[in-house]
């Protein structure tokens, strides 16, 4: 789909073209440092984890790469340019977002709330056409999005009536009915059940698989492992590894971050707290 440029002046980027990273970001809370330093390239066709200790910077580092957080120092690039040259809708074409927690002003129904998804698409050819009214092509993608979430039968409810998890779930629906090829997750799995935790594995790696980019902060390095093509390591803001599973996974890589004793096993990685004398 394409969309009509109000803003001349602003570049517009393509699907094909929307590749993010960050370059030497660095960002501060007042006087207190939060990162250092960064530099994070997500790939298009892979999932990238950022994993790390509480307070490591995590949910910072991906307020910088939506363009949510200005880096005090160095800068986020969309498709080459600077990630705050573009307009907001611009950059809604290029990225999603799922926040670790959700929230909706006002008694919104799911179904409502998914099609706020679609709002960097108004006025596109099938889309959001004559007065802002939905299009066929916005039907079909909340549609999907409703049920590859598993909520089709929640449409009509309000969100906030729902659980924790099912308001989890309407929020991953907004975000994959944006159609952005890339999706910045954040803890997503917190409030999930088992089921529905497998669900949204099999999701997101499907969505790599069919060339999206996405990145997913967790908790879960065991998760992180068996799902991400590439890890990212953060601790105090500062990014100690990054590389593939077993690059970062290890003893040597965990242990000084975490301060836990770290063991490779055949059923995986296992965790041990250090004695107390």
């Amino acid at each position: 789909m394409q969309t009509p440029d109000k803003t001349a002046s602003a570049p517009q980027p393509t699907a094909s073209a929307s590749t993010l990273r960050a370059e030497n970001v660095s960002f501060a809370y007042a006087a207190a440092p939060v990162l250092s330093n960064v530099s994070i390239a997500p790939r298009a066709g892979e999932i990238l984890a950022i994993v790390g200790p509480n307070g490591s910077g995590k949910s910072t580092l991906l307020g910088t790469l939506l363009g949510a957080l200005k880096p005090t120092a160095g800068t986020v690039y969309l498709a080459d340019k600077p990630l705050a040259a573009y307009p907001p809708d611009a950059i809604a074409r290029a990225i999603a977002y799922v926040p670790q927690r959700p929230t909706v002003a006002f008694g919104f129904t799911v179904e409502a709330v998914v099609h706020m998804g679609r709002w960097p698409h108004r006025g596109s050819i099938g889309a959001s056409g004559l007065l802002g009214l939905p299009g066929p092509d916005d039907a079909a993608a909340v549609g999907y999005a409703l049920a590859a979430c598993d909520i089709t039968h929640l449409a009509h409810r309000r969100f906030r009536d729902l659980s924790g998890g099912e308001q989890q779930r309407a929020c991953l629906a907004r975000a994959l009915a944006q159609q952005s090829p890339i999706m910045l997750l954040d803890e997503p799995m917190n409030a999930l059940d088992l089921r529905h935790e497998l669900q949204l594995s099999h999701l997101l790696q499907s969505l790599a698989d069919s060339g999206s980019a996405i990145v997913l902060v967790t908790h879960d390095l065991r998760l992180a492992g068996s799902l991400a093509r590439q890890i990212a390591l953060l601790d105090h803001g500062k990014l100690m590894a990054r590389g593939t599973p077993s690059q970062v996974l290890t003893p040597e890589v965990l242990e000084p971050v975490y301060g836990v004793k770290v063991q490779n096993s055949p059923t995986g990685l296992t965790f041990a707290l250090p004695s107390i004398i």
